[in-house]
């Protein structure tokens, strides 16, 4: 079955419940607004939903329009001990942490948060000792802390499927966080690029893209006029640097003619379903060489790599960011987060 037919067996069929993550991002003054509309949203009563928010800023609001509330309490440390021991014969990473939990009781507090206890796993996972990581905290938080800069560190050397320096996989992700919590983003596709530039276009807002076709055609106009522009004054003054410029404008003509010929008007949203399988999917026409320009200029400025993709699904395979498709392959997803906010707030 296609999956656009599948997917709206789904929706026929299934009670789908919203789920709203991380009403404590949601900037402070916004968040009784939010939870007005989120109350708008629920006044039919066969709509479903579930918020969720950190417990602090979830006390500091009003309450929400929710018939029940359910608090998350952190882990206990024999709850982690015995996960780890129903699993020491099947996770290489289980027994050298259940090992290292049994002799640090730190320890075993640092880890009674989930994303702390998925970071130890991935660090014992390397095959290293709890002596060889050399954590000195005497606290829980300075403990929680060195976990965090041991991963990082361990995951800015790994290689999974393509290596890149240290440094500058350093210098490209703190480069990416600052401009996401400067945009207060929390999900990065490639039209960002263009957005922190000042271009502002998301082809989600309707179901039509915008008319790429003429604009393509405008300017292709205007490249064939300074082409004929160029062999006349070739003609005239019979100048090499005046060749030049006409044959890459020859150039420009034959790109721009071959994007309009290649321009079409495929929806993004069909029948109120968002289908993204390719961080490319959702830049057409004309954008596609906007898009290329500040790939080249943050590219220049080594502030990001050029072949940003592969860049992003390496980190994604590193365990830094989190892909919405395979990072192995590339496809299936058009957008990145960040694994937790944690490593954001890191670099």
């Amino acid at each position: 079955m296609p999956r656009r037919l599948w997917l709206k067996k789904i929706r026929r069929n299934t009670p789908l419940i919203l789920l709203l993550d991380g009403l404590d991002e949601v900037p402070e003054d916004a968040r009784a607004s939010c939870l007005k509309a989120i109350g708008e949203y629920g006044a039919e009563a066969s709509r479903r939903f579930v918020v969720s928010s950190r417990i602090a800023e979830y006390a500091a609001t009003q309450d929400a329009p929710v018939y029940l509330e359910v608090e998350v309490q952190p882990l206990t440390p024999q709850q982690v001990i015995d996960n780890l021991t129903a699993y020491v014969f099947h996770q290489p990473e289980a027994k050298p942490l259940l090992n290292a939990l049994q002799t640090d009781p730190l320890l075993r507090e640092a880890v009674a948060n989930p994303f702390y206890l998925n970071t130890a796993q991935l660090l014992f996972a390397t095959g290293r000792k709890y002596s060889d990581f050399g954590f000195a905290a005497t606290d829980v938080a300075g403990l929680q802390r060195e976990l965090v800069e041991r991963f990082v560190e361990y995951a800015l050397e790994r290689k999974a499927k393509r290596d890149y320096a240290k440094e500058k996989v350093r210098k490209w992700l703190s480069f990416l966080a600052g401009k996401m919590e400067e945009s207060n983003r929390k999900i990065f596709d490639l039209l960002d690029l263009t957005h922190w530039s000042g271009w502002h276009y998301n082809p989600l807002v309707s179901q039509k893209p915008p008319k790429s076709g003429c604009c393509i055609g405008f300017l292709l106009v205007i490249i064939i006029l300074a082409n004929f522009s160029a062999m006349i004054l070739f003609s005239i003054f019979r100048k090499q640097f005046i060749m030049d410029i006409g044959q890459f404008l020859n150039f420009l003509t034959l790109m721009l003619a071959f994007l309009l010929s290649t321009t079409r008007s495929s929806k993004v949203l069909r029948e109120n379903i968002i289908y993204i399988d390719s961080p490319y999917q959702h830049i057409i026409g004309p954008f596609l060489l906007v898009h290329v320009y500040f790939r080249i200029r943050y590219h220049r400025t080594d502030t990001l790599p050029l072949r940003l993709v592969t860049f992003l699904n390496e980190m994604s395979l590193r365990h830094l960011l989190e892909f919405d498709g395979d990072p192995m392959t590339g496809k299936g997803g058009g957008s990145w987060r960040w694994r937790h906010r944690i490593i954001q707030e890191y670099f």
